[in-house]
């Protein structure tokens, strides 16, 4: 409660003036003189007459609202916009287009979602994990636009962008909410304490799977050649074997049989020589779970622009002047 006026309670000292005025008006001795004759007929003739005390309270009442009226009390009060709410993430990253036993990894967590969402109570918000993430319905209680909504999820080819969610998530999520994922569990973040974090895991736990991961190249400073780098990383829980063929346009340029341990990252870097307007093409040959991830592509052109590094705080009419060169 919050009292706006506060002075106004000094008047609550009327109160004691007003019993001192009361007893005093009781002891005070009664007198009949003749021109008060014709009041005590009037008096004998009323029907009610109220108890001194009854009347003594109904004027420490009035006092009372009176002060409390002046004193401009206020009442704050709240009304909670949620009383409970959930975040459902719905991993869609590449690794969800996983088929196992005829059926996708994604699709298998579109029907895990639709039962959490059949089951749900409070209103649900629904963000795909993919990078980067999207929102794909905010909060509501509506099941049948949830359903929809999680029914509309497409498959991607992008990268798991938990990190990115999980902050959205914690932000839009009231304290007494949670946060559902339905995911494959391919990522390595860890929830906070703090987070009221619950995983559904979509598809089976075993993991079978490498992948490029890095794929680029850089060319040799005075020479036409190239070197590529790349890596291959295991997402598998044992070791696994597997071919790697480069090829420039339609000709195989290198083939070799490697092994890499479970969860390893191997770098590898090859040497290119000039193929001008050539797709270089790197292709891993294995039976894993994702093929999406198992090839990789960069392209030479004949055009290659200079590279010229300017030291300045900061020149615009010369900037402007390289920027209007060709091949820089």
């Amino acid at each position: 409660m919050i009292v706006g006026n506060m002075t106004v309670f000094f008047l609550f000292l009327l109160i004691p003036l007003v019993i001192l005025l009361h007893i005093i008006m009781r002891r005070m001795e009664s007198h009949s003189v003749s021109s008060t004759y014709i009041w005590e007929r009037v008096k004998i003739k009323r029907k009610y007459t109220l108890p001194p005390v009854l009347l003594l309270l109904l004027q420490i009442m009035v006092i009372v609202l009176i002060i409390l009226s002046l004193a401009d009390l206020k009442v704050p009060f709240t009304i909670p916009l949620r009383r409970e709410n959930s975040v459902l993430i719905i991993d869609n990253s590449a690794s969800m287009n996983v088929v196992e036993k005829g059926k996708s990894r994604l699709d298998d967590a579109k029907e895990k979602a639709i039962n959490v969402i059949r089951g749900s109570s409070g209103e649900t918000m629904i963000i795909t994990c993919a990078s980067p993430p999207e929102i794909i319905i905010s909060y509501t209680d509506k099941s049948d636009d949830l359903i929809k909504a999680v029914k509309s999820i497409e498959n991607t080819e992008l990268s798991n962008g938990i990190e990115e969610v999980m902050k959205i998530a914690s932000a839009s999520v009231t304290p007494e909410g949670s946060i559902i994922m339905v995911s494959d569990g391919a990522f390595n973040y860890r929830p906070s304490e703090t987070d009221n974090f619950k995983f559904i895991r979509a598809g089976n736990e075993k993991k079978k799977n490498i992948g490029i991961t890095d794929f680029y190249l850089r060319e040799i400073t005075g020479s036409d050649s190239f070197e590529l780098y790349m890596t291959v990383s295991s997402f598998a829980s044992e070791k696994t074997e597997f071919t790697f063929q480069l090829s420039a346009g339609d000709e195989i340029i290198k083939e070799g049989d490697y092994v890499i341990e479970a969860l390893e990252t191997m770098p590898f870097i090859f040497p290119i020589e000039s193929q001008a307007d050539k797709e270089i093409h790197g292709r891993l040959i294995t039976d894993d779970l994702l093929q999406t991830d198992n090839s990789a592509s960069a392209y030479i052109s004949s055009h290659r622009n200079k590279r010229i590094l300017l030291v300045t705080p900061g020149n615009f009419f010369l900037e402007k002047a390289l920027e209007s060169l060709d091949g820089v």
